[in-house]
């Protein structure tokens, strides 16, 4: 990363506590920079997670409104979500997966002699599923991150 100095207009990199040209102090310059990347995480952080918790969240209890109380489908949405945030952390996807056999332009057909296209086809399935709690959990990471580490 590097910063712009305000006195002669050099790009230093952010090592640097002063400028090599003119010797002026970078601080201000360093804090600017990272209060915009802050700013920038924190609003990328809640945008997603509207838009990939919340907004489904509301869509889903709004489908199933008859059916559960409001506190009981709160809290085991969230339970949902802090569990799969923690199991993203974690998921690996793969480099190869092998979702049956491909027969035409039929697409892929279950393979009745194998048990790795079954494996493979869910391991797809729940990575697909842990991706948006994986985004909203590594935001807000980012976030938490970058208020609580110190600077050098």
């Amino acid at each position: 990363m590097k910063v712009t100095c305000d006195d002669c207009g050099s790009v230093q990199p952010t090592r640097n506590q002063r400028c090599e040209l003119c010797g002026a102090s970078l601080s201000e310059e360093l804090e600017r920079k990272e209060q915009g990347s802050l700013a920038g995480l924190l609003f990328g952080a809640v945008g997603a997670t509207l838009a990939l918790c919340v907004l489904p969240g509301v869509g889903i209890k709004l489908y199933f409104a008859d059916h559960v109380a409001t506190s009981t489908f709160v809290l085991g949405y969230v339970a949902v979500w802090v569990i799969g945030s923690a199991l993203a952390r974690y998921f690996t996807p793969k480099e190869e997966y092998n979702f049956g056999v491909r027969v035409g332009h039929y697409g892929f057909v279950d393979n009745p002699l194998s048990l790795r296209d079954n494996y493979d086809r869910a391991h797809a399935k729940a990575g697909l599923v842990l991706l948006p709690m994986g985004i909203v959990a590594g935001l807000w990471g980012a976030v938490l991150r970058k208020l609580f580490t110190r600077r050098r």
